[in-house]
């Protein structure tokens, strides 16, 4: 049970640095203000521009008449952010056949036990997301990826704690969290909200990427984890 407990203190130190991370004092630390999720400005499409406007924006290809759209401009280095975001999920993701295995342990009876395979395969995913959480908060944050950005790192770390609850009620079906509330009949509902929040990361992805002409995620195309 050491690695277990070893896990359970990893989730803790997570919580704590996402509580941090988030916090609007970055503003002042030269990073964003992540408490909505609004679109930055610099990123914003705001429709067919006038003639006038394109004509002071030098915009030579512009055909009056036509239903061109003024394209947004990175200010910053966006498929470098990409490259280091695509490599943290080849590194740290589960495969397919490990999210299949994963549903079937989050589908089991609570308390009715785990092997040791079972109990070292869930302390394996809640330290990779962990660490996934640990790596993208020390990308740089820029206004062009800041939704992905954030919901990114959310999703990583309720993934690493949802796997510390499903083997926390699998050993203990009357295990409470820190409120004293029993974690049992909260999982169907946390599996839930993640996997609405990885189909929402999911279509950020790649709107921002349509958005600054970045590349399509590799690891999007193989889904394979790379060790």
């Amino acid at each position: 049970m050491k690695h277990a407990k070893d896990v359970v203190v990893l989730s803790v130190l997570c919580a704590f640095s996402l509580e941090n991370f988030f916090q609007p004092a970055a503003v002042s630390q030269g990073g964003y203000d992540t408490t909505g999720f609004d679109e930055p400005d610099e990123a914003k499409d705001q429709g067919p521009a006038s003639d006038q406007e394109l004509q002071q924006k030098g915009d030579k290809k512009y055909v009056p008449g036509t239903s061109k759209y003024y394209q947004p401009t990175a200010v910053n280095d966006v498929d470098r952010w990409f490259a280091q975001y695509d490599d943290i999920r080849r590194k740290y993701e589960s495969t397919p056949d490990e999210r299949q295995y994963f549903d079937q342990l989050m589908n089991k009876p609570p308390g009715s036990g785990l092997s040791e395979g079972d109990q070292k395969f869930l302390e394996d995913m809640a330290g990779r997301y962990a660490e996934a959480f640990n790596q993208i908060k020390e990308l740089d944050a820029m206004s062009e990826t800041q939704q992905i950005h954030r919901g990114y790192a959310i999703f990583a770390t309720q993934q690493s704690n949802l796997c510390l609850d499903c083997m926390r009620v699998l050993s203990d079906p009357k295990a409470v969290d820190k409120a004293g509330r029993p974690i049992a009949g909260t999982l169907a509902d946390k599996r839930r909200v993640l996997y609405q929040l990885e189909k929402t990361n999911r279509l950020m992805d790649m709107r921002t990427r349509q958005t600054f002409n970045v590349g399509r995620n590799q690891y999007e195309q193989s889904n394979q984890r790379q060790e």
